[in-house]
């Protein structure tokens, strides 16, 4: 289907039941954050005084599961009960969330899967990150007479379409460490295509505040009726996607990146006159995952591990960590106006660096390691002032033993924000010890919001760098040929002194992932909390711009209190744009703990 789309801009919905119209600038599910303020600081509340119970961490001794939705967190377990494999459980985990998630992940987009071999102690990294399509114009936002184009224009087209990188990388995982056959591994996401599933609440709220997803014409048949989304309840059948699951089952992955799928693909890629897409049947065909070494630092006699670039993620939390540690946060549970204050401080500095030194290291090789030495982060400590907030945006540091193709001017793009969380996040445990970490994506909600034999395609050209050149120097995560853009996704695995696995856990929410996964870190390991007490904390961001504070319902007081101590303090306080989609499993001296964001509704099951 052809259509024009240089005009679209900004959007505004309502619901079904007349819920308040939602507005793409401030993003959100309509039942989540408050905006206090607006500024460089900001902080989100729950609108609601009412006393919530909140969730318990799950306990249990063999295998564990938590994954981001009920069905799929089935799925695994059934497949780890089955004699499957940690890596075999997360495959099952994913495909069903391409049926029942379809807004946040699945075929069409990519992962980083971190993955724990207990037989080694050792921590390997599969790189499922999407590419840049080789015929991909590095200027992303302007149309062919060099005229801006509304970036939300660009998104729901084919031009935002990058090569698809998630189905080979579990392969590859699979084939080192899979058990179970691979065409099993796709039954229970083919039953609940071909036998239908119930469209929950969170999927009717993605689906009425997105952008352009009823555009094209196989999405709206399934999801909408008369214009509007389906009710929550709804029970939906998908004939295409069970059929494409059944072709990549018998076939392997090879059919998706050959063949009638990836015709239909470049097909659909190239039909959205004036902004269609790049990419190729040559660009499918020649796309590898990558098994990396995991990037790893130390934290309070712990070795923190997860992805090296293109993600940004492990480096700079650890970076933020290591600035925190010079510092006494006091004794206690939970947050107090110090640590808040602090780790937004340290973020700010991190996320400088990490904007400027990660790039595809394909394209970029740099030696981040040298972001975390004692001295670099001696140094970036003494910027942070215990007392006052830094208003201004950080510059980042230049760290002796950093080699890098990239320059020190600080490029400032980040993860464009297209509205409520898109991103999945999985944690699952074997009875070998065996763990995976995970995050999978399409980029923003529903990707592009093309549909192709069922799944949506990803939005991750948009995650490239807008232009090329920032104040006359090239920015590292510039658009080229073949390259991985820069992600955020930061799945991890805590090791402790031993080189057993302590803790694994990864979230949702972009660049606001890395200070999700840093209050968690901080409250289980430092302040002794469950594993689910610390997930339900509030959450704290600073990613170089805004700082953001955020609390579950129940807590609009406390977070009130914190927001007002924060302004004193020099904090500028403004609006949280995502809510997080936090799993961990914790594994204690008695067994394994599990927890799932209650934001996202996610499910913990073991046994």
């Amino acid at each position: 289907m052809a259509r024009n789309l240089a005009g679209f801009g900004r959007f505004r919905h309502a619901n079904r039941a007349g819920a308040p119209i939602i507005d793409d600038r401030l993003g959100g599910s309509g039942i989540s954050n408050y905006v206090l303020a607006m500024g460089l600081v900001t902080v989100g509340c729950a609108t609601t005084n009412a006393v919530v119970q909140p969730p318990q961490a799950v306990s249990g001794s063999e295998h564990m599961v938590a994954t981001s939705n009920a069905s799929a967190s089935s799925a695994a377990l059934e497949v780890l009960r089955a004699g499957g494999s940690a890596v075999d459980a997360a495959i099952a985990a994913q495909l069903v969330l391409t049926v029942t998630e379809p807004d946040a992940s699945g075929l069409g987009g990519g992962a980083l899967l971190v993955y724990y071999d207990p037989a080694t102690k050792g921590v390997t990294v599969f790189d499922g990150r999407e590419v840049a399509p080789r015929g991909a114009s590095p200027v992303i936002l302007r149309d062919a007479r060099g005229r801006r184009v509304p970036r939300l224009s660009v998104v729901a087209s084919g031009r935002s379409v990058a090569v698809p990188g998630v189905l080979r990388m579990l392969e590859l995982a699979h084939q080192r460490h899979g058990r179970l056959p691979w065409a099993r591994l796709f039954q229970p996401a083919i039953a609940l295509a071909d036998g239908g599933f119930r469209v929950t609440a969170r999927l009717y709220s993605q689906l009425a505040v997105t952008p352009h997803v009823d555009l094209y014409a196989e999405a709206r048949a399934l999801f909408f009726h008369d214009g509007l989304p389906r009710p929550v309840g709804s029970e939906l059948t998908h004939p295409k996607l069970a059929e494409t699951l059944r072709t990549l089952a018998t076939e392997g992955a090879r059919a998706f990146y050959e063949g009638p799928i990836a015709r239909d693909v470049v097909a659909a890629v190239s039909s959205t006159r004036p902004l269609k897409g790049a990419l190729s049947e040559d660009d499918l065909r020649s796309y590898a995952a990558v098994e990396r070494e995991a990037l790893c630092g130390q934290y309070h006699g712990r070795r923190i591990c997860g992805s090296p670039p293109p993600s940004l993620g492990t480096v700079t939390l650890l970076e933020a960590l290591g600035i925190l540690e010079h510092f006494d946060l006091g004794s206690g549970a939970g947050w107090t106006l110090a640590r808040a204050h602090l780790l937004a401080e340290a973020l700010r500095l991190a996320f400088a660096d990490g904007r400027t030194y990660v790039a595809d290291p394909a394209f970029a090789p740099t030696r981040v390691e040298g972001l975390l030495l004692p001295d670099y982060l001696a140094a970036r400590a003494k910027l942070v002032d215990p007392t006052r907030a830094t208003r201004k945006r950080a510059r980042p540091g230049r760290p002796a033993s950093t080699v890098s193709t990239l320059s020190a001017t600080p490029d400032v793009h980040e993860d464009p924000y297209d509205g409520p969380p898109s991103t999945s996040h999985l944690v699952i445990r074997d009875r070998t010890g065996a763990v995976v970490s995970m995050t999978s994506s399409l980029g923003g909600h529903f990707g592009s919001r093309l549909m192709v034999r069922g799944f949506f395609l990803n939005n991750h050209v948009t995650y490239f760098s807008p232009e090329p050149m920032l104040r006359g120097q090239l920015r590292g995560n510039r658009l080229e040929p073949g390259k991985r853009p820069r992600t955020a996704m930061t799945p991890l695995i805590v090791l402790d002194a031993e080189g057993r696995v302590e803790l694994a856990l990864g979230s949702a929410g972009s660049a606001q992932i890395v200070p999700h996964v840093a209050k968690v870190l901080m409250g289980v390991l430092d302040w002794g909390l469950d594993v689910q007490s610390a997930i339900e904390l509030p959450n704290v961001v600073n990613t170089n711009g805004p700082t953001r504070v955020e609390v579950v319902p129940g807590s609009q007081r406390a977070c009130e209190r914190l927001a007002e101590r924060l302004r004193r303090r020099g904090h500028r306080i403004g609006p949280l744009l995502r809510d997080s989609g936090i799993q961990a499993i914790h594994m204690t001296p008695t067994g394994l703990e599990g927890g799932a964001d209650s934001r996202r509704g996610g499910l913990v099951l073991a046994d």
